[in-house]
């Protein structure tokens, strides 16, 4: 929805791949959005799931490091234990 902007708390109502730095991340990382088979699963599920995604072939090097870097980012945001905020 156009101008809707969701602040991340606990993740629990935030799609995991529209998320982070005020871009979505389909659009950041595109090649890693088209190979992943878990496209709608939300912040909270990726955090309980470890991370743990499906993608349709193995990551090569410079996505896999790519994907690193990705994971390094979502891990030092500052999550909250209360509810995602939709204004």
């Amino acid at each position: 929805m156009l101008n809707r902007k969701v602040e991340v708390k606990n993740g629990l109502s935030t799609l995991f791949y529209p998320w982070i730095k005020d871009k979505p991340l389909c659009i950041l990382f595109p090649i890693l959005y088209d190979l992943c088979l878990d496209k709608f699963v939300s912040v909270h599920q990726f955090l309980s799931r470890r991370a743990q995604l499906q993608f349709s072939i193995w990551l090569p090097p410079f996505l896999f490091d790519s994907w690193i870097r990705l994971l390094n980012e979502i891990y030092a945001f500052p999550f909250d234990n209360t509810n995602d905020v939709v204004s």
